[in-house]
């Protein structure tokens, strides 16, 4: 995963240099909308606000369940990985009147679920085997804004971070010389808090569509928490139990990226259609070894904005 990190942070880096030497552009969309490209931003006379509603569609490049599956070491093709998922986001904003900066918070929820299934009969020989694996991660934000002018806007706060991801498995086999079945569940956890900093920018295209692009970065300080339980048994063994856990203190590093076309149907209400990038290093669990995994997605999303005063 470390040269997936290393692309990231350059994809960010380079999406900030764009923005920050590019040329006119309309004034950025998480505070105030113009018919036209503009110069240095004005502080309104009267308060602003506004509302954003988000969804998406999460692919994941890769899983806590990946490379040789949950039981992979016998069955390759029981991997319960999530394939992709989905998510979304609620957005309120306000910019008080005579002022140059904006308040944001932000509520984000995304789920995915993965499923896989084994089976084999042959002849005498017959095995069936069941996994499913479920994965919740809701972030929470607040910022502070100020626009730089030409539809530059840059913003920094904290971001809180709770991951769940869970485990259920299980199934039978049997042949002449024995039989036996068994079933796992495990359960890890994250959460935690930390700096969040971040740049958008706006190219107005024409008076009433623009492409946004939009980075930012956070480091997430909490706790990851997992365990495991397994039972099996065998006519040839008997019963196996197995049980273990593990709890520690780590960053989580967190880094995203979008891209968009905004079309402003008037000043109080905007959509836009986009992709999205969302990394965050270490804060899942790989049930396989017990160590920190990464959670990556990408995916397209689409996003309505209204607007009130201002």
């Amino acid at each position: 995963m470390r040269p997936v990190k290393t692309r990231l942070l350059s994809t960010i880096s380079g999406l900030a240099l764009a923005a920050v030497v590019s040329g006119p552009a309309l004034a950025a969309d998480a505070v105030d909308y113009v018919a036209a490209p503009t110069g240095i931003e004005v502080a309104p006379s009267a308060t602003s606000a506004w509302v954003s509603l988000e969804g998406r569609y999460n692919i994941h490049a890769n899983g806590p369940f990946d490379g040789n599956g949950l039981l992979g070491y016998y069955f390759a093709d029981l991997d319960p990985s999530p394939d992709d998922g989905w998510g979304g986001s609620i957005e309120l904003g306000v910019k008080p009147a005579g002022m140059d900066y904006d308040f944001v918070g932000r509520f984000t929820y995304m789920q995915s679920e993965g499923n896989s299934s084994y089976f084999y009969s042959y002849g005498p020989y017959y095995g069936d085997f069941e996994a499913e694996v479920d994965q919740k991660l809701m972030l929470a934000d607040f910022e502070v804004g100020r626009e730089l002018g030409v539809g530059t806007r840059v913003h920094a706060g904290l971001r809180f971070a709770h991951y769940d991801g869970s485990l259920r498995a299980g199934g039978d086999y049997y042949n002449p010389a024995y039989y036996g079945g068994g079933f796992a569940a495990g359960n890890a956890s994250f959460t935690g808090i930390g700096p969040r900093i971040g740049i958008e920018h706006r190219f107005g295209l024409t008076d009433s569509l623009s492409l946004d692009l939009a980075a930012a970065g956070a480091a997430i300080y909490g706790k990851r928490e997992a365990d495991i339980f397994a039972y099996n048994y065998s006519s040839t063994s008997g019963p196996g139990v197995f049980a273990a856990a593990t709890s520690e203190n780590e960053w989580v590093l967190n880094a995203e990226a979008s891209a968009g076309l905004t079309y402003s149907f008037n000043p109080s209400s905007s959509i836009t259609a986009g992709y999205r990038i969302d990394y965050f290093s270490d804060i899942a669990t790989d049930f396989l070894t017990g160590q920190a995994a990464d959670h990556y997605t990408h995916g397209p999303f689409l996003k309505a904005t209204f607007r009130f005063g201002g």
